[in-house]
This record gives C-alpha cells, sequence and structure tokens, in this order.
C-alpha cells in the first residue's frame, strides 16, 4: 500500500471510530474542499477543519451503523 493510502484508511478509520479530531492532524490550516466555495462560499480561504469535523459528526450521527 502507498504510503498516500496508507494516510487516508489511517484517517477515514479515525474517523469512523469517532475520533474527530483527527481532521486537525491530517489537514492543514490552508486545507481546501472542493466543495467549499459551492456550499459556504463565505469560508473560502478561512480554516475549514472545523466545518470538516462538523460533517463527520453530522454523518455518524445519520448513520450511526
Amino acid at each position: 500500500m502507498s504510503d498516500n493510502l496508507h494516510r487516508l484508511a489511517e484517517y477515514s478509520n479515525r474517523m469512523t471510530e469517532g475520533d474527530y479530531d483527527a481532521v486537525y492532524e491530517y489537514f492543514s490550516e490552508s486545507f481546501m474542499s472542493h466543495a467549499t466555495e459551492r456550499v459556504s462560499p463565505e469560508a473560502v480561504g478561512s480554516d475549514i477543519r472545523g466545518n470538516e469535523r462538523e460533517f463527520w459528526e453530522n454523518a455518524k450521527q445519520a448513520f450511526p451503523d
């Protein structure tokens, strides 16, 4: 497995386990989602890791298993 795929697997596993603070370890402050401009244009250019964390929390609540 490539290093990138290994890191993606680590991140995904931590999110699945509910370790949402992993967002702050795996993404930099300058992380830019391809969806930010479309979903939250006012957030473009800001630190959106909190939004990413919130997304995972909401997804887990909607799909707990």
